[in-house]
């Protein structure tokens, strides 16, 4: 929460109220009437006229090369920090995540110490900590390869290596205490046919 102040008697000073990542207000203290509480009154109709998001980073995981004719366990599994996107063989260290399968596309909890959940008709953006989500039935990955009458995942993929991203999927992992959504944002494919990898951004806020 800011505390509003003028920052000099001169009125030639600025002062800058960072509200969100996307939001600033420059509020000059000509504004502000000393007895009169002016000042207050303005900040509290613009705050009105806000919209506060919690502020959101990005991550990035870098998969292991494989060759899919081998199936998907050639590329392994890949643990991972959703908080600062370090990645092992191991898990341990805070690492949320585990991905595996095909280019390491395939998200599941780390441990049982964690739970991961998503939703699909809220974007990243609006989502807050009463965002409704269920839990995840089975490790998120393509659309359509997952079981029931219409499997869910994060992306899509189509014959010639078209991927393309689900709109509003957002996933939230938890260790009972701290809860984090995360979306993906890009998507990069290296190699050939028979060796190659993929490397995944998301962006990330805490709720």
């Amino acid at each position: 929460m800011c505390l509003y102040r003028p920052l000099g008697e001169s009125g030639l000073q600025w002062m800058c109220c960072t509200l969100s990542v996307r939001d600033t207000i420059l509020v000059h203290p000509g504004f502000y009437e000393k007895k009169s509480h002016k000042f207050y009154h303005i900040m509290i109709h613009l705050l009105k006229h806000v919209k506060i998001s919690l502020t959101a980073w990005s991550v990035t995981l870098e998969g292991n090369w494989g060759n899919p004719a081998l199936g998907g366990g050639d590329y392994g599994t890949i643990y991972f920090n959703i908080v600062n996107g370090t990645q092992g063989e191991t898990s341990g260290a805070g690492r949320q995540l585990k991905f595996d399968s095909y280019n390491n596309s395939f998200i599941s909890p780390a441990s049982g110490s964690f739970t991961l959940q998503y939703s699909d008709d809220t974007a990243f953006d609006d989502v807050t900590s009463s965002t409704p989500s269920t839990a995840a039935p089975y490790a998120l990955g393509r659309k359509g390869t997952g079981t029931g009458a219409n499997p869910i995942g994060w992306y899509e993929y189509t014959e010639g290596g078209i991927v393309s991203l689900v709109e509003d999927f957002v996933m939230y992992v938890s260790d009972g205490t701290n809860t984090y959504a995360f979306a993906a944002t890009g998507y990069q494919a290296n190699g050939t046919a028979t060796n190659n990898q993929g490397i995944y951004t998301f962006e990330v806020k805490q709720l």
